[in-house]
């Protein structure tokens, strides 16, 4: 029983050996922990790690098996990274060096895996062979802050394919730093109008050569293709792009997973990352005054942002389409733009910019201080099924609540005096817009929306079940896309007071099987009014007298066209087990059952 104990105690101690966390001092002010089981090596505190003269003087070397990644604490301020400190780390693929390190090294990271390195801004110095011998590495990001790059930084890279190296002025070599790489295929990618300068320095002119791409008269880019990284670097303002298909990323932009902005970018420009599908990831540095039109409509991977201080333009529809957008915050310190639960607005919070519509909540209250819902402000807000319009408001602008598919119903107050257009346009669960009785410009009936005297139907919600509807005989005019999508609606009823007929205002309606139209004289009609309609198997009702009218007018001639008969059931049909009898007395259409007459709507007339 004893030697059984004893064996288990073995095994405790083998195991507890092989996941083990080893630490020491690394620097005057610096620390280092390894955590075997996870095989990270986190360096933390400030200023300079030593230099030593053989990577095995290093604590951490005779455990360099167990080490897979190198991590700066949170918090730390490490300014140099020591001789030879993270050499013949095999395993170690990546580097993410904190923007407080100004300087490399030698032999740093010689001899280690990494594959793709990305220097911080605040790097001025890479030391003799700091890269030396990194037989994967295939891309280097030297950012313009390096001044200074030693002897054979890069030399035995056999696999080095692209080296972005954005210095304006090229580093003064003493000798070759790109000895036996990649000598077939590796390129040095510089600024454009540096191209020449670099063509005549020491060393650089034997390297091959190419100009950086620009996205502004100071900015140029590159993109990590293994990362999916898109790294600007420069200063000033950003172009302007007139669409998608005009930046320079063009071909790549599906590929773009983060971007990496410069300080000292004044402007990003319009139509800068539209459609950048997987874009995830970007930080605004606080040097960006102007946000263009477009900048990241339709980010669709993007799921929160931060708007410096010193952001005082925003353009139109920025984060427009961006569907996983959880929360846009602005800096308290910001003049002209402020932002509450995770929503935009203009500083005073008059003016409601931009609701995330990513974000998971089902309703929303929009705070009493605003009086505009600006164009597009929670268009495709799709987890909202309720939205509260405070009587502050009095401006909702044109799309605003347009594609909200969960949306179920909305209350527009009485200081609502203008209604932009489509602005509830393919809310497919909105059953009902109700209008305060006191609102001077709008009303409703039924849960359908009308300027104040009923003489222009704006919009039938799209979600509403009612199979049969008959628009009431005060309106002149429906608006543009008024019943578009209204996928339940099956017959409907147009009074002789209808003469106009806007645009796509039946669109959609699959299942619309018959149209009773009292006009005598065909209405004039907006384009594609029936667009998608079965209009050969829909029967048009007409007054008798114009059947001809109707076989000969564009749009109308394409149903199948009957005569509607005076004082006669048009048709029987069935409702509550009871024969019920559609009958025109005097241009109106009511309905006879069980010897009782109703309107259209149902209310009993006698």
């Amino acid at each position: 029983m004893k030697k059984i104990f004893s064996l288990l105690c073995a095994a405790i101690v083998a195991v507890t050996m092989n996941a083990a966390t080893y630490n020491g001092n690394c620097g005057a002010n610096a620390k280092w922990s390894l955590d075997t089981s996870t095989g990270v090596l986190t360096v933390s505190g400030s200023g300079a790690m030593y230099d030593k003269a053989a990577p095995s003087e290093w604590d951490w070397y005779q455990y360099r098996g167990n080490v897979k990644t190198i991590k700066f604490a949170s918090g730390s301020s490490i300014t140099y990274v020591g001789a030879y400190a993270f050499s013949q780390l095999a395993n170690v693929s990546s580097i993410d060096l904190p923007n407080t390190v100004s300087s490399i090294g030698k032999y740093a990271f010689s001899g280690s895996g990494v594959k793709n390195v990305t220097l911080p801004t605040s790097v001025t110095a890479i030391g003799e062979s700091a890269f030396n011998g990194c037989s994967s590495l295939y891309a280097v990001r030297i950012p313009s802050s390096v001044k200074t790059i030693g002897v054979g930084a890069f030399n035995f890279c056999y696999k080095l394919e692209s080296v972005y190296n954005f210095a304006t002025t090229p580093q003064t070599l003493t000798d070759d730093i790109f000895y036996d790489v990649n000598t077939e295929n590796y390129k040095v990618f510089v600024p454009e109008q540096s191209l020449s300068a670099y063509s005549s320095a020491a060393y650089w002119k034997d390297a091959p050569l190419e100009a950086m791409p620009t996205c502004g008269d100071n900015l140029t880019w590159v993109f990590l293709d293994g990362s999916g990284l898109l790294i600007i670097d420069g200063t000033g303002a950003m172009y302007d792009y007139e669409g998608e298909s005009d930046v320079p990323w063009k071909n790549i932009r599906e590929d773009i997973k983060q971007v990496a902005l410069p300080e000292g970018l004044t402007t990003i420009g319009e139509n800068a990352f539209y459609e950048c599908l997987t874009l995830n990831s970007i930080t605004i540095p606080e040097s960006v005054t102007t946000i263009g039109d477009y900048a990241f409509q339709s980010c669709e991977a993007l799921s929160s942002i931060t708007i410096p201080k010193t952001v005082t333009m925003l353009g139109h529809w920025v984060f427009l389409a961006c569907i996983s957008m959880t929360a846009i915050d602005v800096d308290a310190a910001n003049p002209n733009y402020s932002s509450e639960d995770e929503v935009l607005f203009n500083k005073d919070k008059t003016n409601l910019i931009q609701y995330p519509i990513g974000n998971p909540r089902t309703t929303y209250t929009i705070p009493n201080t605003v009086k505009k819902i600006e164009e597009y402000a929670f268009y495709h807000g799709g987890a909202l099924t309720s939205v509260t319009i405070p009587e502050s408001v009095t401006t909702i602008e044109s799309y605003a609540f347009n594609s909200c598919a969960s949306l179920n119903s909305v209350t527009i107050p009485k200081s609502v005096t203008s209604i932009g257009m489509y602005v509830f346009d393919l809310c497919t669960s909105l059953t009902a817009i109700d209008v305060d009785a006191a609102n001077p410009n709008y009303s409703s009936e039924d849960g359908v929306l009308f300027n104040k005297d009923k003489t222009m139907l704006i919009r039938c919600p799209a979600g509403n079940s009612r199979t049969d509807y008959s628009i009431p005989n005060t309106v002149t005019e429906i608006m543009e896309y008024a019943f578009d999508g209204c996928l339940a609606l099956t017959s409907v009823t147009i009074p002789e007071s209808v003469t106009t007929i806007d645009e796509g205002a039946f669109g959609y309606c699959y299942s619309l099987a018959e149209i009773t139209n009292y006009a005598t004289t065909p209405q004039s009609l907006g384009y594609w009014v029936f667009e998608e309609v079965d209009k050969a198997n829909c029967i048009l009702y007409v007054p008798a007298e114009s059947v001809d009218l109707y076989k000969e007018a564009d749009q109308w001639k394409e149903f199948d066209i009957k005569a509607i008969n005076e004082g006669q059931g048009v048709e029987k049909v069935q409702g509550d087990q009871v024969p019920s009898t559609k009958v025109l007395r005097n241009g109106m259409l009511f309905i006879e059952r069980n010897g009782k007459t109703y309107t259209m709507q149902g209310q009993q007339i006698q």
